[in-house]
């Protein structure tokens, strides 16, 4: 079962071991999209589990690996992960990061961007 399947049945400490390996997999054959994307989905599931420090981490480093990869939708929807993880502690960054994310979103014209840009947007404006 994925982690993403795991996580949506509640089974936490399971998608966390689960991106965990995927992450240590795709890391050793040098895929680092697929790396980073277990590093989002591990975010996810901290954030599920209340835990924002190891989420923003989690995400940061997502974030910055799509960044490395020239990969800004996926950087976009990292740092609206990191966004989400940060917001409480520090709704500045929040803030900021979703303002970025939506930068890197502009050039894309799809529905699910679409769907994206628009929770940002109700996001940022939640935010103040």
């Amino acid at each position: 079962m994925s982690g993403t399947a795991q996580q949506a049945n509640g089974l936490f400490d399971e998608a966390l071991a689960t991106y965990d390996r995927a992450a240590a997999l795709h890391r050793r054959i040098g895929d680092g999209g697929r790396e980073a994307l277990a590093w989002h989905g591990t975010g996810e599931t901290c954030r599920a589990l209340a835990r924002a420090d190891e989420a923003a981490a989690c995400h940061r480093r997502a974030a910055a690996r799509f960044h490395e990869l020239g990969d800004p939708w996926h950087e976009a929807v990292a740092l609206d992960g990191l966004a989400a993880a940060v917001r409480s502690d520090d709704p500045a960054g929040a803030r900021g990061h979703w303002e970025t994310a939506l930068v890197l979103l502009a050039g894309y014209g799809d529905q699910r961007t679409a769907a994206l840009r628009d929770g940002i947007t109700v996001r940022l404006v939640a935010a103040g």
